[in-house]
This record gives structure tokens, C-alpha cells and sequence, in this order.
């Protein structure tokens, strides 16, 4: 008969045991029972599995592996089955420790990898890098690969951006981005460049595919400046006109020929605009400071 494919050791993690909720709230025997099972699916040739020469075990079969009667069986299996201590496969109903199942499988990839000339150890790297990323780091350079988070986070792109329109675009093109640009970065720099964009008219927004795919995140920080409104309705001469002196201020009084002249244009200014307390005003009288 063939060697069954073997460690000489079977893993047990300490830590696994104790953390384990469903574990926990078995009684000592219960544990030892489950403790058992264990050890025969590892023992098993299709190791993970209840089974015998690739058959599940039936409940005679392990009433004997396990000592104990029928009804002690079936109560501790599906109180087993309620704590998700285990799975069953759906093919022949056979019991199958999921955890045991995924360490051999790695087991396997490590040893296929090794006979091919490659470093086991580096088999799941790109994996453990994925899962151990700095999702929140906002550094343009971390590239996020896990596909829900970038859907999330554009979501708060496009709740962000001004102008809400052709959102599968922007989708579509965010996507293609990211692969380059770490969102969380992009999402900063439409935060710095939001009043820009919302300064200008909504037709003078761009489409937010067009911003991405732009770059526009990389634009010169421009901020929107309103235009200054004209003055209404003046009524009275401004204090920095040539007519008057700034109070403190250590320039000479304006000549009288200066000051008439400016307070004639200031008069004919307040006639064009019909304004009958403007009209009413009557020239400054200049006075020299003391």
C-alpha cells in the first residue's frame, strides 16, 4: 500500500484552541472528544476528513474510535455542528475540519512550489502583503489592491465631487487610477482643490471621469477668488481720494486748486446718479491739522 502523504507531527496552535468561542464553551470531556476527531481526520488519507479509505465514517465506526455509545455520539456531534466546530461535505455528508483543510492545501502549494526550484517561504507573500496593508496610509505611492475598499472610498470621491453626473464614467476611470495612485491620496488632494472647483459655474466643472483622467488631482492648487462688487450708492467722498487726508497719515493737505477740481468731478458724479441725498451734499470744507 502506498505511503499516505505524512508529517510526523500534527500542528496544534495553542492559541487557536484558547480564542476559540465554540471550543471554550465545551465541557473537558466534550473537548477531549473533539480533540480525538481531530486526530483522526489528520490521521485520515484524505487528511481534513472523517472518512475511512475515502468513505465518511459511520456513527458504529466512530461510537468505537471514540468509545462511546449512540446517543452520546449523536448528542455531541450536533452540539459540535451548532458551535461551527466543523463543516460537511455536501457529496457524501462526510465531516470535515475546515481549518485542517486550508493548512494542508498551503502545505501542498509549498512543497509543489519547492520541487519546481522556488522558495516555498515566498509562495503566499503576495498574499500576506494584501492583507497586511496600510489601508489607511494617504501616501500617493501605496498602491490599495483590495477591490471593496477602493469601491468605498470611491463613493466618498463622488459624494465629495461638486458635479454629480455619468457616475459609471467616473467609476470606470477611478478604477483605472487607483491601480497606479493610492485613492485615499486622490481623495486629499479634491478635498485641498474643492473650493476651486466649486467657485466656477456647474457648466465650467469638470465631468468627475474628466477630472480623473486629467489628473487633475496634480493640478496647481488655484484658490477661487469673487470678484470685488462695485460700490452703491456712494455717499460721500472716499477717504483716500485726493480731496482728503488720511487721519495720522504724513501726507501733505492737497493744493486748493487739487481739491476743487475733485470735488466738482465728485458733485457731477452724484448728479448722473439722481441721487437726492448725494444731491444735497455740499462741498468739504478742508481744515488743517493741528
Amino acid at each position: 500500500m502506498p505511503k499516505k502523504d505524512d508529517l510526523p507531527y500534527m500542528p496544534f496552535y495553542i492559541g487557536d484552541w484558547k480564542k476559540d468561542p465554540g471550543i471554550q464553551a465545551l465541557t473537558h470531556e466534550q473537548k477531549w472528544i473533539w480533540f480525538d476527531m481531530c486526530c483522526l481526520m489528520w490521521e485520515s488519507k484524505e487528511r481534513g476528513y472523517l472518512t475511512i479509505n475515502k468513505k465518511p465514517m459511520t456513527n458504529g465506526q466512530l461510537c468505537n474510535a471514540l468509545s462511546l455509545d449512540l446517543d452520546k455520539l449523536k448528542f455531541c456531534l450536533t452540539y459540535f455542528k451548532d458551535m461551527d466546530l466543523f463543516s460537511i461535505r455536501e457529496s457524501d455528508k462526510a465531516i470535515y475540519s475546515r481549518k485542517m483543510i486550508k493548512m494542508q492545501d498551503i502545505r501542498i502549494k509549498r512543497k509543489n512550489a519547492g520541487s519546481l526550484g522556488g522558495n516555498p517561504s515566498l509562495l503566499n507573500e503576495g498574499v500576506n502583503q494584501k492583507d497586511n496593508q496600510n489601508t489607511e496610509s494617504e501616501n500617493e505611492n501605496d498602491i490599495i489592491t483590495n477591490k471593496h475598499i477602493i469601491k468605498d472610498l470611491f463613493d466618498v470621491f463622488y459624494t465629495l465631487y461638486p458635479r454629480k453626473e455619468s457616475k459609471g464614467d467616473a467609476l470606470n476611470k477611478w478604477e483605472k487610477v487607483t491601480k497606479f495612485k493610492n485613492p485615499r491620496y486622490i481623495i486629499k488632494c479634491l478635498r485641498v482643490r474643492l473650493s476651486t472647483i466649486k467657485g466656477k459655474e456647474k457648466k465650467f466643472q469638470k465631468l468627475p471621469a474628466t477630472w480623473l483622467n486629467q489628473q487633475c488631482w496634480e493640478d496647481e492648487v488655484q484658490p477661487w477668488k469673487n470678484k470685488p462688487k462695485a460700490p452703491q450708492n456712494q455717499t460721500s467722498m472716499p477717504i483716500n481720494s485726493p480731496g482728503i487726508a488720511k487721519p495720522g497719515s504724513n501726507e501733505p493737505l492737497p493744493t486748493k486748486e487739487e481739491s476743487e477740481a475733485y470735488q466738482k468731478e465728485f458733485l457731477k458724479m452724484a448728479n448722473n446718479m439722481k441721487s437726492k441725498s448725494i444731491a444735497a451734499m455740499k462741498p468739504l470744507k478742508l481744515t488743517k491739522r493741528g
